[in-house]
């Protein structure tokens, strides 16, 4: 019998500095500490190799945090454990997150040896003003100089994170510095608006009229702006943030759009396995325990027992997460999945919306797909929620 194939997430929550904008679990830490976690990281992975045995490792992705930030040595540390506990032949696709100031000679080497073949670089903008907002400063002649570096190891499949929504940019200041983007050749460009979140600097700022958010309207220009204008450049749109040249899509990033399995390992690493959701502590101290009393786990009944949080999806919720995450994706929903997933038609679920959608204009129903027309990707989380609302 075939292993039901998954994803391995694995997070390093350390940043040499806090972005104002970020939300996501991370801290700034001494070595000491970022040791003892990679320590931990390690005995972590090794508890859960019967587990994973079950399983095919489609892809592995490292974040964060800023994984490039660690000192080589323990990045090291962690690669060659990864190396020897699992087959990474047969692994699809191999990511991880840098900065980059941390992109040099060694870290590439580092990466490379150990068979990570795509890069994701935070770049977000390469705008000084915009910079200066969200505590960040990336330097084009300098990232410039990293993609050769990485170019002289033939390592090209490489994603720029870039960010809008920030200031109230003209077209003309926003197309210049998403061509800077463009003028690099990533094979992936991910294009995020910011959320303003609670606990952040940003949001602080809001609540002291310190910072504005931009009016809706002008946020949904700028997305089509950038939507034109980065399939104009040979940019392939395959999900609402994500554009790709041909070939380039993030495996891992569709496992979570597909609603297939995965293993988050590390503080806070969230999984979805069998029916469960489930996920480890956010608080420092709290992972390092829950690690130092881990064993050997060979189920996930095993595993859920241990973590922090757990919830069991019903089939009700599981087809809530199949359509909320499939229609991220510009192919949509594929309906002969859907019916031998579910036992019964998409069309079915809500039949009224649907076909108030379609008549719209809104979505595009063939008799294999059913999906968002790009032009109303913007209000796709309206379009969804018509579709749930039964």
């Amino acid at each position: 019998m075939e292993k039901e194939k998954i994803g391995l997430y694995i997070h390093i929550p350390f940043c040499k500095k806090i972005c104002n904008y970020c939300d996501f679990p991370k801290r700034v830490s001494s070595i000491e500490n970022q040791e003892k976690y990679i320590k931990a990281l390690i005995k972590e992975l090794d508890c859960v190799i019967p587990l994973l045995n079950n399983y095919s490792i489609k892809s592995i992705y490292i974040g964060g945090g800023t994984p490039s930030s660690v000192p080589n040595y323990l990045l090291r540390s962690l690669l060659s454990s990864i190396a020897q506990k699992l087959v990474l032949d047969e692994v699809d696709e191999f990511s991880i997150e840098a900065n980059p100031e941390d992109i040099d000679e060694e870290f590439v080497k580092t990466i490379i040896e150990n068979k990570i073949n795509r890069l994701s670089i935070g770049v977000q903008s390469f705008n000084s003003n915009v910079q200066k907002i969200i505590n960040r400063k990336s330097d084009y002649l300098d990232l410039k100089n990293k993609f050769n570096l990485l170019h002289q190891h033939n390592f090209t499949n490489i994603n720029l994170d870039y960010m809008y929504n920030i200031l109230d940019l003209n077209n003309e200041e926003l197309i210049k510095d998403l061509d800077l983007f463009i003028s690099l050749n990533p094979t992936h460009i991910s294009a995020y608006s910011l959320i303003l979140e609670e606990k952040t600097v940003l949001h602080n700022l809001f609540l002291k009229n310190q910072y504005n958010l931009l009016d809706p309207d002008k946020e949904a220009d700028s997305y089509y702006l950038i939507q034109n204008h980065l399939e104009k450049n040979g940019y392939i749109q395959y999900e609402i943030s994500n554009f790709c040249q041909k070939n380039h899509e993030s495996i891992h990033n569709i496992i979570y759009w597909s609603n297939e399995r995965y293993l988050g390992i590390g503080l806070s690493g969230s999984s979805y396995l069998e029916n469960y959701r489930f996920s480890n502590s956010s608080t420092l101290s709290e992972y390092l325990n829950y690690v130092e009393l881990l064993d050997d786990i060979t189920s996930v009944e095993s595993l859920i027992d241990k973590t922090s949080y757990k919830e069991n999806i019903d089939s009700k919720e599981e087809v809530e997460y199949q359509i909320i995450t499939n229609l991220r994706m510009t192919k949509g929903i594929d309906l002969k999945n859907f019916s031998k997933r579910f036992g019964y038609e998409f069309i079915s679920y809500n039949p009224t919306s649907i076909k108030w959608l379609v008549d719209n204009s809104y979505c595009t129903l063939t008799n294999d797909e059913f999906y968002i027309n790009k032009n109303y990707l913007y209000l796709s989380n309206q379009i969804i929620n018509k579709i749930l609302d039964k």
